[in-house]
């Protein structure tokens, strides 16, 4: 009886393994499949076995296992009802946790404050093949935010949004969640960290020019003519062309 050989990945690789950095929550739901093949478990009891029950840290669990009444609802930006995908296909191994803010407070605590070794490679920047770093680490970035040093993570889902955010000269933690829309540290950190936001440009219809930063990503925009020429570090160049005509 002859068998079939396994079907091969359809879609080539964007680069080399090593070669360049790219975001992406594909790969870690590979790593959660590599982690119930190695271990023989489902993913929700390795991530509980092997890093939530060692450090002490309990009420982090995956959405999929709770009742449905214990999630808080999420709303839409048309303030409609946006219903949590708890499903375990969806977000196991890159998302699906639910957790209180108390319970996130601990492990921000006893992971990102702690000094212990096997927390700290979550937070060392990516080394890649040609000996360049990149500053990102398991999982957070780990780029400085307006002058300070900053470890965070941020996420959305289905107008569920939550944010980590660990300034280590400050010896200080936040911790946000949300049921409606999306937060992102350049609206919370320059408050935690006593710095002046960035300035907003309030001209309408004005095109955006110079230098900007997010927390994870850095941005030099130059308009030409009706396009925006956009290089983005650690991913490259854009050019963004108006679909239709250009108003002042």
């Amino acid at each position: 009886m002859s068998h079939s050989p396994p079907p091969r990945r359809a879609t080539p690789r964007r680069f080399a393994p090593g070669a360049r950095w790219a975001y992406s929550n594909t790969n870690y739901k590979a790593l959660a499949l590599i982690a119930e093949r190695v271990t023989g478990q489902p993913f929700d009891d390795v991530l509980a076995s092997r890093v939530l029950n060692p450090a002490g840290i309990d009420g982090i669990v995956s959405c999929h296992r709770l009742p449905t009444g214990q999630i808080v609802p999420g709303v839409n930006v048309d303030g409609k009802p946006a219903p949590l995908d708890a499903s375990p296909a969806a977000y196991t191994g890159d998302g699906g946790l639910c957790a209180s803010a108390a319970s996130l407070s601990k492990w921000l605590r006893r992971v990102l404050a702690s000094r212990e070794a096997k927390w700290s490679r979550l937070m060392q920047e990516s080394l890649l093949s040609d000996g360049s770093r990149v500053p990102h680490g398991f999982g957070f970035s780990t780029r400085e935010f307006l002058g300070h040093a900053m470890v965070w993570h941020s996420g959305n889902v289905d107008s569920h949004s939550a944010m980590i955010a660990y300034p280590p000269e400050e010896e200080l933690g936040l911790i946000v969640l949300l049921s409606r829309g999306f937060v992102w540290p350049t609206e919370l950190m320059p408050a935690l960290i006593g710095v002046s936001p960035p300035v907003r440009d309030s001209a309408r219809g004005a095109q955006p020019a110079g230098k900007f930063e997010d927390g994870l990503f850095r941005y030099a925009v130059t308009p030409e003519a009706d396009e925006l020429q956009v290089e983005i570090d650690l991913i490259g160049k854009f050019r963004f062309i108006p679909v239709g005509p250009v108003r002042v």
